[in-house]
């Protein structure tokens, strides 16, 4: 087991600097591992880059992959320095930081573990940055619909497809999944929600929908 201090998951609603932007890519790009065919970016940011501006500051990187790709994710964490891990427990630091216990996770279990971490340099005890801490979603093809694990949900699959290409200004290459599911999640995820997040997901979807302009910053 390891204890881990790292970014609290906070939501500053003020839009970022050009700096702060930049800096949130390069912390994309440093993973190394989202370049590829298999990785998906999800959570906040995705849904920031669907809109085509960031609306608030981000604390944490969120991907996903598949089931079947778990066995690849695993390799590729290695070759890049991580190591997946479950989450046993998480408290607050501070206003800006978390401490969580946790453990590491082989590909066989992976499926079946809701709280995947990919951690880089894996400590007994550490501190951890954006870039290196990272959240992992496992998707569930069934049938007609995704299943989501992580949050015992599940989703029509037309709400979860397409996944776009997005190449950032670094050129990084991102595979970005329909974001009308992450809305669900994050609807369903009431921790999470309050009037700014609510106000954002009902204009994204409806600019989806509409075909009308993305929504402005909070």
């Amino acid at each position: 087991m390891a204890v881990i201090i790292h970014p609290r998951r906070f939501k500053l609603y003020r839009k970022p600097s050009a700096a702060q932007i930049a800096l949130l890519e390069k912390d994309l790009h440093s993973t190394g591992l989202l370049d590829n065919d298999f990785v998906l970016l999800v959570g906040g940011i995705a849904l920031a880059l669907h809109a085509g501006e960031y609306y608030r500051l981000h604390a944490d990187i969120d991907l996903a992959v598949f089931e079947t790709d778990i066995p690849r994710f695993h390799a590729l964490a290695k070759r890049n320095g991580f190591t997946i891990a479950e989450r046993i427990a998480t408290g607050h630091v501070s206003s800006q930081y978390d401490v969580s216990i946790v453990r590491k996770v082989s590909a066989q279990k992976t499926g079946t573990s809701k709280h995947i971490r990919a951690i880089r340099n894996l400590r007994p005890f550490m501190f951890s940055r954006r870039d290196s801490f990272l959240d992992v979603f496992v998707y569930v093809p069934n049938s007609g619909f995704v299943d989501a694990p992580h949050y015992d949900f599940r989703f029509p699959k037309e709400r979860f497809f397409p996944i776009t290409r997005k190449t950032l200004s670094s050129g990084l290459v991102l595979n970005i999944p329909n974001p009308l599911h992450i809305l669900d999640m994050k609807r369903a995820d009431r921790r999470t929600v309050n009037a700014n997040d609510l106000r954002f997901y009902g204009d994204l979807e409806h600019s989806m929908r509409t075909g009308t302009s993305s929504p402005k910053a909070v």
